[in-house]
């Protein structure tokens, strides 16, 4: 499931749980339809805070995103996480389309308020706080 919402600042993404293929071909189209008439600079908030690691394709599709978005004027994105999987799957999809410059990449399980931490970057440009040296929840275990 996923979700896109026009915002002040650009678009709040929202994807959870594990996307089928024609979910993930639907999400492509609709980025491409909203960003073709987009002619002001934006930000993007991705919340992945509920996405299971996505296949290889579905990662593809990810970094197609990812390029449309930059090739329309996309300047800032935060990337909301909870699973160091997923993470590193973005980061990986991420550097493979150039974004890696414009993305900060935010730990829900290590930041008190990911959302205003977000926003914080896209809006205004604060840089979101050093993440804490504690291991990640699932690993502290």
């Amino acid at each position: 499931m996923y979700g896109i919402d026009k915002t002040p600042f650009g678009y709040h993404v929202t994807i959870e749980g594990s996307l089928s293929d024609s979910e993930t071909a639907q999400l492509k189209q609709e980025v491409a339809d909203r960003l073709s008439d987009q002619t002001a600079a934006f930000s993007v908030i991705v919340d992945l805070r509920k996405l299971i690691p996505p296949h290889r394709d579905g990662l593809k599709i990810l970094r197609d995103c990812a390029e449309f978005a930059l090739r329309a004027g996309m300047i800032r994105i935060a990337i909301i996480y909870t699973s160091p999987v997923v993470r590193e799957q973005i980061k990986q999809t991420a550097f493979m389309s150039g974004r890696n410059p414009v993305g900060r990449y935010i730990d829900a399980t290590r930041t008190e308020d990911p959302e205003r931490v977000a926003r914080d970057y896209v809006e205004s440009g604060i840089e979101p706080p050093p993440m804490s040296r504690k291991p990640h929840k699932a690993l502290a275990r």
